[in-house]
């Protein structure tokens, strides 16, 4: 089992799925963090929607740009249909999104970080400020610092 990114609850947490997530309004900030070893296209959907819908109310609706983290540091495979679903997300935040920050595992597998880099680089080449990472702590320091709603 993975450990909380953050001490207090996420306010999201599905354990079936594996996801925990955490919102950061005093920095437009949602945080995801998988805790499963597959990603899936009911996963995905899951995940975008969940997120999305409460980015939008929180922040989007009010005009504000959002940041996006997520940890997806267990995921040591996933399906063809959840790739397409989280680069159709990744290409919808675009207008909202001052950037988006995806961790792997450092031992991920050589293929799902090619996948995962293939990605990035479409969502990226249609003008959304997304990248991989290697190390969350300067993110979750900074978060941690800041109020927790």
């Amino acid at each position: 089992m993975y450990p909380a990114l953050f001490p207090r609850p996420p306010e999201v947490q599905n354990d079936v799925l594996g996801y925990r997530i955490w919102f950061f309004d005093s920095r437009g900030t949602a945080v995801v963090q998988t805790t499963g070893a597959r990603l899936t296209a009911e996963g995905a959907r899951f995940l975008s929607s969940r997120v999305e819908g409460e980015v939008t109310r929180r922040w989007v609706s009010r005009g504000q740009q959002v940041r996006y983290v997520l940890d997806f540091s267990s995921f040591e495979d996933y399906d063809s249909g959840a790739r397409s679903v989280m680069i159709e997300w990744g290409r919808a935040t675009r207008p909202h999104s001052s950037g988006t920050f995806v961790k792997l595992s450092a031992s991920v597998n050589p293929f799902l970080r090619v996948a995962a880099s293939t990605a990035v680089t479409l969502v990226r080449l249609s003008g959304s400020k997304i990248a991989l990472i290697q190390d969350l702590e300067p993110l979750i320091g900074e978060l941690m610092a800041s109020p927790a709603a």
